[in-house]
């Protein structure tokens, strides 16, 4: 549950969810930013600052960002998040997504 719970928060974009319309993480908007050596850094301080607030009971271990960019997606953000349960220290588990900007 804790994976799913992860998972929609990082998918959803802040201002998405009616009624809690700061609920979600802004790394959509990072697809926008210039991608370099620091994009990682951003990414895991959005990951980071999205589930203090509202899934405390996570904590993030690592963060791994691989940026591409290609003539057809764009830009893509390839993200892995290895997190535990603060009350398992001991067990991590590891979610994989991509952001994909294709706006033109």
């Amino acid at each position: 549950q804790a994976k799913h719970n992860l998972r929609n928060l990082l998918l959803t974009m802040k201002g998405e969810r009616i009624m809690q319309p700061n609920f979600g993480c802004d790394i959509w908007k990072l697809t926008f930013d210039q991608q370099d050596e620091i994009i990682e850094q951003k990414v895991t301080d959005a990951i980071q600052e999205a589930v203090q607030t509202w899934l405390p009971y996570l904590t993030i271990n690592q963060c791994k960002v691989t940026s591409t960019f290609t003539e057809i997606d764009n830009n893509i953000l390839h993200i892995e998040v290895i997190f535990n349960l603060n009350t398992e220290p001991d067990i991590y588990e590891n979610l994989t997504f991509n952001i994909v900007n294709n706006f033109q």
